[in-house]
């Protein structure tokens, strides 16, 4: 039983994809950054946690949706 457990979590450390570690860490540098008092402006700071959701957001779709879709529009884009 515990040995499935294991296996979830190393199957999903596997499949994170860029997209979702670079939002994870931009989220996690706003916040050290904010912990230690660092003064930004508050657009620049709701423009990172907004870019860093949307790509955590994104990444999560890529690792459990259909990605032939988004596949076929980059291959798409690069041949213009």
């Amino acid at each position: 039983m515990h040995n499935n457990i294991y296996k979830i979590g190393d199957d999903f450390l596997k499949k994170i994809n860029k997209f979702l570690s670079i939002g994870l860490i931009i989220i996690a540098l706003m916040l050290l950054l904010k912990h230690f008092s660092v003064q930004l402006p508050n657009f620049f700071e709701g423009l990172c946690y907004g870019i860093g959701v949307g790509l955590e957001l994104f990444g999560i779709y890529l690792m459990f949706g259909d990605t032939s879709k988004f596949r076929n529009y980059k291959i798409r884009l690069v041949k213009k």
